[in-house]
């Protein structure tokens, strides 16, 4: 209870203090939040989830789970906490949003009509297109098109995009966390960190709303099968997921850094990071020879048009500042504070395995790297970073599988449940 105050009050001093001076969001430093009334019906939806969470709760007390069980538990959490406002709110409106004109890719996505030639002209739409779909690859606004002429409809776009970023997620961390704390099988600890990491509130948010979700997943199972390379064929499903990745985002190139930093670190070789980079060179250069599309002039654009002035602390210190802040402050918050310190303790931790607090501890200096460079100029962190998360999760993973008391890691996955909850209830995280 002492911690629980310490860190609404902490966070309420933040608030008091330091957003009338930026006056980033309604909740600084979180960034595109603003708080919402909810209704009886939303209410109604949240004690549906509550009996859903109660129920996968108790499932989780049985000896063993299968994979299918948690990923079924791990979607139904999910799309139950993102269904609270409605299915408008929660599952249509962060695709096809709520701005005059638009602003997602789903909104450029219904003018394609030709994938080869929007490809192969990328270069020359990037400027009259909206400024997501200008400032990604072009694998965002056709993957769009794609569900589109097959579902149709925003929410059955949502509903798909979700769906598979579960399934990436839900697979990336349960092997990652398999092979690196070395439990093979699926044992009841294991199938409750891979709901924890379900239920964190980043994940819980955006997973099944944005593309980033996706994003996230494709670079988590590529993580999985790029520490665990030892056959060929792992280490080709992790240079297809690193394609995958980087022609949906051009911020893919965080956790490759972070994944080559470890390699070059703990096996003292690149040999697997030179593969992905010339799988890259490869899968680029024929869609280069087969289309036009030229993958480094649409970078150029995108890293242009977020910093249209120059290198921001030269040209708006006080803002590049805040809102450097306001990213650093919005990760942990989003992972939740609690699950914070117990990582914190896990990177302190002799008993956490060495490999965990090296990839840890680079994924952090990356990301410290990646904010000092002015990327993300409104501030706004969690949702295009969702792939920091699981570099987060891994120490505080080693400890709670250390604990011996199942109470106490039952407490702490209510617990960050419970600010899901309210965060779905009583907040609004898109434009």
């Amino acid at each position: 209870m002492a911690l629980t105050a310490a860190v609404v009050v902490g966070y309420a001093l933040l608030g008091r203090f330091y957003r009338p001076l930026f006056s980033l969001s309604s909740l600084w430093p979180l960034s595109l939040f603003s708080f919402r009334a909810p209704t009886g019906l939303d209410a109604l939806r949240a004690a549906l989830c509550l009996l859903v969470y109660a129920s996968i709760r108790f499932g989780l007390r049985t000896p063993t789970r299968s994979f299918g069980w948690v990923l079924a538990a791990s979607w139904a959490l999910i799309l139950s906490l993102n269904f609270i406002p409605g299915a408008t709110v929660g599952f249509v409106r962060p695709i096809s949003g709520r701005i005059a004109g638009g602003l997602e890719y789903y909104h450029d996505a219904t003018h394609v009509r030709d994938p080869g030639a929007f490809l192969g002209g990328f270069a020359e739409l990037q400027p009259v297109l909206l400024p997501h779909s200008a400032t990604h690859p072009p694998g965002a606004v056709l993957l769009h098109v794609a569900l589109i002429r097959v579902l149709g409809s925003p929410l059955a776009t949502s509903l798909a995009l979700a769906t598979l970023s579960i399934l990436f997620l839900a697979f990336g961390i349960r092997r990652f966390l398999a092979r690196e704390l070395d439990r093979p099988s699926l044992e009841p600890d294991t199938a409750r960190l891979v709901v924890l990491f379900a239920l964190t509130p980043a994940i819980a948010i955006y997973t099944a709303t944005v593309l980033d979700a996706l994003v996230a997943g494709l670079l988590l199972a590529a993580l999985a099968f790029f520490t665990d390379a030892s056959t060929p064929r792992n280490l080709a499903a992790a240079c297809a997921l690193v394609g995958a990745a980087s022609f949906l985002t051009f911020a893919f190139v965080l956790p490759v850094a972070v994944m080559a930093g470890f390699e070059l670190w703990e096996e003292r070789s690149l040999r697997k990071t030179l593969w992905v980079g010339a799988s890259l060179v490869a899968m680029y250069g024929l869609l280069l020879a087969g289309t036009g599309f030229h993958y480094w002039d649409a970078f150029r654009y995108a890293s242009a048009s977020e910093n249209p002035l120059g290198f921001r602390l030269l040209v708006e210190p006080v803002n590049y500042l805040a809102t450097r802040l306001a990213s650093a402050l919005e990760i942990p918050i989003l992972f939740s504070p609690f699950l914070a310190l117990v990582a914190v303790s896990g990177l302190a931790s002799a008993e956490t395995p060495r490999r965990l607090r090296r990839l840890s501890l680079l994924a952090l200096l990356g990301l410290a790297l990646f904010l000092a460079s002015g990327a993300l100029p409104t501030g706004e962190a969690a949702r295009p970073l969702l792939f920091i998360y699981p570099f987060l999760f891994a120490p505080a993973a080693s400890v709670l599988s250390r604990c011996r008391e199942d109470r106490r890691v039952e407490r702490l996955t209510d617990l960050v449940f419970l600010e899901s909850l309210l965060f779905q209830t009583f907040g609004s995280f898109f434009w």
